[in-house]
């Protein structure tokens, strides 16, 4: 119905840590953000994609500096969001808390899961002692509002050229 707000679907849903059992089930999330982004001329390679997206499920649970959460509606998981500490000796607040591969389920979108999943893995690269946390986002407008909302602002510019 136009014009007639329907109500919030309340659900419980939880956020962990992703186990390495949910790779299958990451991987097909991440592959959904790549084809999901706009083109770029640099992130076209999707055989790249598929072989990175496998070393980042190797890593779930053995590499210290890498955390996957995963946001869950029972069994099901509805979305995920990857962070990696790493040393930036050019920063002020090294080390800093990599944020990438952020994806929720378009049906569970504008619920709030992102916000809380974003915040949820800030917190557990502050635990793991970044002391800043750094994104990229594809110019799009809803993720720059959403990045925005979560107290991110932009200080730079990327940008790409392919030669004929």
């Amino acid at each position: 119905m136009s014009g007639v707000m329907q109500p919030k679907v309340k659900f419980d849903y939880k956020i962990r840590l992703a186990d390495p059992k949910d790779s299958r089930v990451l991987i097909d999330l991440w592959q959904k953000l790549d084809y999901s982004l706009p083109p770029t001329p640099f992130i076209a390679n999707h055989k790249y994609r598929k072989e990175f997206h496998q070393a980042l499920a190797q890593q779930i649970g053995s590499n210290i500096n890498s955390v996957t959460l995963i946001s869950c509606l029972g069994d099901m998981i509805i979305g995920c969001a990857c962070g990696y500490l790493y040393e930036k000796p050019e920063a002020l607040n090294s080390p800093v808390g990599l944020i990438h591969n952020v994806w929720i389920e378009p049906e569970f979108r504008r619920k709030g899961i992102a916000k809380q999943l974003i915040s949820a893995l800030e917190q557990e690269l502050a635990e793991r002692g970044a002391k800043s946390h750094q994104v990229s986002w594809r110019d799009v407008p809803t993720a720059q509002a959403f990045w925005r909302s979560m107290g991110y602002a932009p200080y730079e510019t990327v940008a790409a050229k392919n030669r004929a």
